[in-house]
């Protein structure tokens, strides 16, 4: 008899969730016609960048939004670069680090990425997000357009981690290399059949 446990994710404990659409307001890179504001379709012409959850930041990009205002090229290329250093050098008011790591599409999606995108991304793209964010291990991003405060701690007390996945089997062998959660599907089918 084949046993199976896996996880996609590892726990740890929640400190605070933190509003990436609150921080983008007070950098001036987002603005809204309506407080509070009820959906993107509230979002100013003049907004630069928003957020949806979990850390995914899109540029306001001209022919990609609604209401786009960054040009592609330079000036999209600048503002991404500008956004990301920011995220990096943030602090609570403790000063403790709250991004641990930006990530463009080319680094998350680039060459030996099994969902690699073949040429490198100099231009916005029509679905993914321009930046993804990913706070160290306490510290929740959260995509919620309207915001009291930048930080709040609700009634939870655990979060996921993108480390310490794991896949435990009995009754078969798994592969002699390091596991992704991308290539554990193939694993689980050919246990099956």
């Amino acid at each position: 008899m084949a046993l199976m446990l896996l996880s996609d994710h590892g726990f740890t404990t929640l400190n605070k969730e933190v509003y990436l659409n609150c921080w983008l307001k007070q950098q001036g890179w987002l603005q809204f016609l309506t407080d509070p504001a009820q959906s993107l379709k509230d979002m100013h012409p003049q907004s630069l960048a928003y957020s949806l959850y979990p850390g995914r930041i899109y540029l306001n990009v001209r022919g990609r939004e609604a209401r786009g205002r960054v040009k592609p090229g330079l000036e999209y290329e600048k503002l991404r670069d500008k956004i990301r250093q920011d995220l990096l050098a943030w602090r609570d008011e403790n000063g403790q680090p709250v991004i641990k790591e930006v990530l463009t599409m080319n680094e998350l999606y680039g060459s030996g990425s099994q969902f690699s995108i073949e040429q490198k991304i100099t231009e916005p793209h029509p679905q993914l997000p321009d930046l993804i964010a990913v706070a160290y291990d306490g510290f929740d991003l959260k995509g919620n357009l309207s915001c009291r405060s930048l930080y709040d701690k609700t009634v939870f007390n655990g979060m996921h981690t993108f480390d310490d996945a794991y896949i435990l089997a009995k009754g078969f062998d798994l592969p002699p290399e390091k596991l992704a959660i991308t290539n554990v599907f193939d694993i689980i089918v050919k246990s099956i059949l």
